[in-house]
């Protein structure tokens, strides 16, 4: 859900010429999403419950702003504690001054950029960040540099959702510049590069472009 949100919030600030700045709510989709929970769903079901409900603005982590902000903290305890899973509703966060209904950004439309690396290039360049899934193995959990191509070796970790920002060269290897949701802890301060061009992680299959309604 946050690859998804961030990079809507991001093309609504692009497609509105900076007029808008938000940051929609992963929590409102995780909770009250066509798939709601964290452990399944996917992009396409996001950018749908976008287009059909709308989706209310909301921080991440520790960010408080918004209707609808994340519920739960950055670096959270995981020891002996229970964490409640934030229940679906249509109201803003107390003190907030908008109603849930008028606080809705909703999505125009959805298209796939099918897997040709130019053509993601011209899509990024032209309209903004895109969803890219990844399947990803478990050395991408200690991922911290460099540019990230999943060894044979590595088990299987399973699909995850990026943010691909750009693009560039490492020494000669062509990558992809992506932003994860694992906060700044995790890989180069919460980001990582992808090898380009040769399908990694089949990072160019699946890529989702979405246009906001301005």
């Amino acid at each position: 859900a946050f690859a998804t949100v961030d990079s809507i919030s991001d093309r609504i600030c692009i497609y509105s010429n900076g007029r808008v700045s938000v940051q929609l709510s992963a929590r409102d989709v995780i909770s009250c999403g066509f798939s709601p929970g964290c452990s399944h769903g996917n992009e396409i079901e996001v950018l749908m419950y976008w287009i059909v409900n709308g989706i209310v603005t909301g921080g991440s982590y520790e960010d408080q702003s918004g209707c609808q902000p994340y519920p739960f903290s950055k670096y959270p305890e995981c020891k002996d504690v229970n964490y409640e899973f934030p229940v679906c509703t249509s109201e803003c966060q107390d003190g907030y001054n908008k109603t849930y209904e008028d606080d809705k950004f909703y999505g125009e439309q959805i298209y796939n950029v099918y897997d040709n690396q130019e053509d993601i290039q011209k899509e990024i360049l032209m309209n903004g960040p895109v969803i890219a899934s990844i399947f990803v193995k478990t050395d991408f959990l200690i991922y911290k540099s460099g540019v990230y191509l999943p060894t044979p070796r590595s088990s299987n970790l399973g699909w995850i959702n990026l943010r691909i920002i750009g693009w560039g060269y490492e020494g000669k290897t062509p990558y992809w510049l992506c932003a994860n949701s694992w906060s700044k802890e995790w890989g180069d301060n919460g980001y990582v590069k992808v090898q380009r061009g040769i399908q990694a992680g089949y990072i160019e299959s699946y890529v989702r472009a979405p246009i906001p309604k301005i």
